[in-house]
Order: structure tokens, then C-alpha cells, then sequence
């Protein structure tokens, strides 16, 4: 048994809350912290370390981003994780810059769940050495999660098709 990884779940959603916390709590030498709010969120995490955090974008008391933007600051080691029902690209670049080292759309599946339980094995994650990697990573995982309909994914990143099909034919950038 290792140290103990703690994870932040905020989202104003309670039954996301405890479906999240339900599937962290499987895995072992890992504290949950649940939060509805920021301000709920920022008192949990007051002279506590952090490993990994699911923030929901939009909640009742401020912009998810924002608060990532605050954690990068506050808890640099963290890997931060923006869930959302209301992605589009520029939402993503704008997390991505935030500080961001994923971000996933709601409804989240399992085996989503299961790829970043890898992210609390190391102390220090590995972060996305530019935003045209991050960018590059959240393009193709669209087409993948969109069985590699181009005319669906370019409408659900809300680009252009022949700018999806440019992007599909670059190498992955050095990381």
C-alpha cells in the first residue's frame, strides 16, 4: 500500500459527485474531497497537497477554469482535470491554457475514468509539453469517441472539415 492520493471531485451535480466518489473509492490509498462550489472546494483544500482533480466548468459560484488557473498556483504538482457538458473548442483551448491537463465531456464514461487513474500513480504527472500537443491529443480522442465520423467530430470540435482533416494528418508533436 502506497501513500495516500488525494482527489478533488467539484461539481455541483451531487449524483455525478457520488457516482465519481463511488468509482475513487475502489482504488486503493486514495481520500476523496467532494465539493459543490468553489469556496467549498478552496476550504478542503486549505494546507492540504492534492494529486488529482475533476472540476466541473460551470458552477454556482464561479467559472471551473478560473479555479484551475488558481490550483495550477496553489497545487502545481496536481493534475488538473476540466469536466464538462458544454465543451467546445474554444472552452478547451481556454482550459488548456488555464493550466488544464485534460479535459473531458460529460457524461463521463469508466474506461475515461480508468486512463486518468494512471495519473495518480506518479507524484509529479507529466504535463502536455505545448498546447498544440494538448490540442492534437483532444482532436484525435474526438475522433476516436466519434467512431471516425469527420463530418461529426469537425461539428462537435465546431471547426472546419478541412481544418479537422489537417490536423488529422499532422504527426503527434514532440512532447
Amino acid at each position: 500500500m502506497g501513500a495516500i492520493r488525494r482527489v478533488l471531485v467539484l461539481d455541483d451535480d451531487a449524483q455525478l459527485i457520488s457516482a465519481y466518489v463511488r468509482w475513487l473509492r475502489q482504488l486503493d490509498s486514495v481520500q476523496v474531497l467532494s465539493a459543490t462550489s468553489i469556496a467549498a472546494a478552496r476550504l478542503l483544500l486549505q494546507r492540504q497537497c492534492l494529486h488529482l482533480a475533476l472540476i466541473d466548468r460551470v458552477l454556482p459560484d464561479g467559472n471551473g477554469i478560473e479555479f484551475v488557473e488558481e490550483l495550477r498556483v496553489t497545487h502545481g504538482e496536481a493534475r488538473l482535470i476540466v469536466v464538462s457538458g458544454h465543451n467546445d473548442t474554444p472552452s478547451t483551448v481556454g482550459a488548456l491554457r488555464a493550466g488544464a491537463d485534460d479535459v473531458i465531456d460529460k457524461p463521463i464514461n469508466v474506461r475515461m475514468l480508468e486512463r486518468q487513474e494512471n495519473a495518480l500513480v506518479v507524484t509529479r504527472p507529466e504535463r502536455a509539453a505545448s498546447l498544440d500537443l494538448a490540442m492534437w491529443r483532444y482532436i484525435h480522442r474526438t475522433f476516436i469517441e466519434h467512431a471516425s465520423n469527420k463530418s461529426e467530430t469537425a461539428r462537435q470540435l465546431r471547426i472546419d472539415r478541412n481544418t479537422l482533416k489537417r490536423w488529422l494528418r499532422r504527426p503527434a508533436p514532440p512532447s
